[in-house]
């Protein structure tokens, strides 16, 4: 970069990008939630996921930190999007299964095997993207990034009562679906 090209962004920076570091660190811990989601729990990859949403951010940031609506709510858009790239790249990569005889021993302690965990977790995500957009909003506040009702209520804009009925409309519709796949718990 020529030193003409570092002055023109260091002079553009403080009114492009301002409010953007604050932005990151108000937001950190409810987006690393919704990566972690979105990467059925693995940690590498929620990294990758979050870091990706992040520079995204950064880049259209001059644009959407001037537009009205919730930051917030663009954000964890950005996280899901970031988090289907990085699934569409990875989605090309082969998988070679070991001969037989090169399997490890399996011992099962009556835990779910990683990779069935790994399927359900799959499941519950697709189950609760067919979720409509606000029962799926409330499900993504409530338990992935850990709000209150009452919070949640005041990040969407509505009533607590309001927030409780849809989050009881897809607690109910969620486990009508999870009984139709037939992954209810047995025991």
């Amino acid at each position: 970069m020529t030193e003409d090209a570092s002055t023109k962004d260091a002079a553009r920076e403080p009114e492009t990008y301002s409010g953007f570091p604050d932005f990151v660190d108000k937001t950190r811990s409810a987006l690393w939630s919704v990566a972690l989601y979105e990467s059925r729990g693995d940690h590498h990859v929620a990294e990758d996921i979050l870091q990706d949403a992040h520079l995204r951010l950064f880049r259209s940031w001059g644009r959407i930190s001037n537009q009205d609506g919730s930051l917030k709510a663009y954000a964890r858009v950005a996280v899901r999007n970031a988090a289907k790239s990085f699934y569409k790249r990875h989605s090309r990569l082969v998988t070679v299964d070991l001969p037989a005889g090169d399997q490890p021993a399996a011992s099962w302690d009556g835990a779910i095997p990683h990779a069935d965990a790994t399927d359900i977790g799959a499941l519950v995500v697709e189950l609760i993207d067919q979720l409509p957009p606000q029962q799926r909003t409330v499900v993504t506040l409530v338990y992935i990034e850990d709000k209150t009702r009452d919070e949640t209520a005041a990040e969407m804009g509505r009533k607590p009562d309001t927030v409780r009925r849809y989050l009881d409309a897809a607690i109910k519709r969620l486990q009508k679906q999870i009984i139709e796949t037939g992954l209810e718990a047995k025991g």
